[in-house]
């Protein structure tokens, strides 16, 4: 006998982060985002803006994407190809070259994350009552939206260098670490 499933809406709609929340018992602020290859990116720029303007004490950021997976691959695939976006390249040590100038496009695959980002003082207040406290992996000093995906098919490289250098400006009037501080000891 058929019965209409009552979690249809949630297997059709895009709720995974409802789902996640649900069952962690999260409560506060709640979404998800999409913005391709900026996506994570993206999520965590939120998650710090949720935890600065005092919406949120911690935010758990979870993003994952399976472009070479069978059902993806030959679409998304064919789609990067065409726009020259995807490397031609057969072996790895040609292909892995994100900053090179012989780069020949991206490398197709899958990952995912998830991380906790938190206040300072939500840290210190957890590791406080905790029996195994995990400390500060990393400090998140700043992030910056920026607008360059009208872009297509091609990166608008002076917009996107025009950001970087807003943005490395910002760094350094707000946490006094220069440019050359970072081309020395990396990010």
């Amino acid at each position: 006998e058929y019965e209409f499933d009552r979690k249809f809406l949630f297997r059709v709609l895009v709720l995974g982060n409802a789902q996640l929340a649900q069952l962690a018992g999260c409560r506060g602020p709640n979404t998800q985002t999409n913005a391709a290859c900026a996506g994570t990116t993206q999520a965590i720029a939120m998650a710090q803006d949720m935890l600065i303007s005092g919406r949120a004490e911690r935010v758990v950021v979870v993003a994952g994407d399976n472009a070479s997976g069978d059902a993806l691959f030959p679409w998304l695939g064919s789609g990067f190809r065409a726009l020259g976006a995807a490397t031609t390249a057969a072996a790895v040590k040609d292909a892995a070259l994100p900053f090179d100038k012989r780069r020949s496009g991206m490398i197709m695959g899958a990952g995912g994350i998830g991380l906790v980002l938190e206040t300072e003082l939500s840290s210190l207040e957890r590791q406080k009552n905790s029996t195994n406290p995990f400390g500060i992996k990393a400090r998140l000093l700043a992030t910056q939206y920026s607008n360059s995906a009208y872009h297509g098919a091609a990166l608008d490289r002076k917009h996107i260098a025009s950001e970087l250098k807003r943005f490395l400006n910002e760094i350094e009037l707000i946490h006094g670490i220069s440019k050359a501080e970072i081309a020395t000891h990396g990010v």
